[in-house]
C-alpha cells in the first residue's frame, strides 16, 4: 500500500523563527515513521531576496530537508490578472523529497489553475456551475467577477514509485489558501440570493464551487485510477464541521482538520485513509502545523 507523508501550515509569513519551527515540528513527527515527504506552505513570503527563514530551511541542505528540492520562485496566492483581488499577496511554497523510499518525481510545475468562467466558444466547468443556478443575471456576473479575481488553489502532480515490484503511482497535490466571505464583490451566498452563508467559519461558499467544478480538477478525478490520489492541503478559512455538514463539498475524500487547516484525500483504491495526524501548536497563531500520512 503506498503512503505519502505532508506537513501543511499557513505560516503568515517567513519572518522570525518560523523556518526554525518548521523544522522542529518535521523533526519531530519523523520520530514516527514514514518521514514527511512533502511541504506546503500558505502566505509564504514572496520575494526571493532575502530568501525567507522557511526557504531558506527548506534549502539549506541540513536535516530534516536535506534531500528536498524547492522551485526556484514561489507561486503567488494572488495572479498578475486580477485586478479586484484584496488583501497582501503572498505566495504558496511546496517542496518535497527527491530521494528515499518515498521520493517524489514531479510531473508538472507548480501552477495556479483558473477557476476563471469561459463562455466562448463552449463553456467551461465554473461557467457551467454558475449559469445553472437559480439566480439572475446581476448575481451571477457577480459571481464571474469573483471568480477571476479570488486566490486559487495551486495544483503539482507528482509519480510516487512504490512496491515490489515497483508500480508508479500519480499524485494530483493541490495546496490553497480559501478566499474569504467578507462579502467578496457581492458574491456571497447570501447576496446572491441562495440563503445565509452554510459556512460557521469565514470562508466564501462559492469559492469551493468554483474548484471543485473546474476544469482542472474534473480531469484529475475522471484520471485518479485506484493507484493514484488527489490531495489537497491547506488553511480553507472553514471548520472541520463546515466540511461534515456540508456534503457536497469534496465528496468521497477523506480528512483531517484542526481549526481552518484541513488535508483532504481522495483515491478510488480501497485502502484509502489518513494516519498518524499531528496537529503542531506554534508561536505562531492562528494556525498549525498539521502533519498526515495519506494511505491509499
Amino acid at each position: 500500500m503506498p503512503s505519502l507523508r505532508l506537513a501543511t501550515w499557513n505560516s503568515s509569513g517567513e519572518a522570525a523563527g518560523r523556518g526554525a519551527q518548521l523544522a522542529a515540528a518535521v523533526n519531530m513527527t519523523n520520530g514516527t515513521a514514514p518521514p514527511v515527504e512533502l511541504v506546503a506552505i500558505q502566505e509564504a513570503q514572496v520575494a526571493l531576496a532575502p530568501a525567507g527563514t522557511i526557504r531558506a530551511r527548506l534549502t539549506g541542505g541540513a536535516p530534516p530537508f536535506a534531500t528536498f528540492a524547492v522551485p526556484l520562485d514561489h507561486v503567488r496566492e494572488l495572479g498578475p490578472g486580477q485586478p479586484f483581488a484584496v488583501g497582501i499577496n503572498r505566495a504558496y511554497l511546496v517542496a518535497w523529497d527527491t530521494a528515499g523510499p518515498g521520493a517524489l518525481a514531479p510531473a508538472a510545475a507548480a501552477a495556479r489553475i483558473s477557476l476563471a468562467p469561459v463562455a466562448m466558444p463552449a463553456p467551461n466547468g465554473v461557467e457551467t456551475y454558475i449559469t445553472g443556478l437559480p439566480i439572475g443575471l446581476g448575481p451571477m456576473n457577480n459571481l464571474r467577477q469573483a471568480a477571476r479575481n479570488i486566490r486559487a488553489p495551486v495544483r503539482k502532480q507528482f509519480t510516487l514509485t512504490a512496491g515490489m515490484p515497483p508500480v508508479a503511482h500519480t499524485v494530483y497535490f493541490y495546496t490553497w489558501h480559501a478566499e474569504l466571505q467578507a462579502n467578496w464583490l457581492a458574491a456571497s451566498w447570501a447576496t446572491i440570493g441562495l440563503g445565509a452563508n452554510p459556512f460557521a467559519g469565514p470562508g466564501m461558499y462559492p469559492a469551493f464551487e468554483f474548484f471543485q467544478n473546474s476544469d482542472q480538477f474534473q480531469a484529475d478525478l475522471a484520471a485518479t485510477g485506484a493507484n493514484d490520489v488527489i490531495i489537497i492541503a491547506g488553511d480553507f478559512n472553514i471548520t472541520g464541521a463546515d466540511l461534515n455538514n456540508n456534503p457536497a463539498l469534496f465528496p468521497n475524500f477523506v480528512g483531517a482538520s484542526h481549526n481552518l487547516s484541513h488535508v483532504l484525500a481522495y483515491s478510488p483504491s480501497m485502502a484509502l485513509g489518513l494516519a498518524q495526524t499531528w496537529n503542531v501548536v506554534t508561536p505562531y497563531p492562528p494556525h498549525c502545523i498539521i502533519t498526515v500520512e495519506v494511505q491509499w
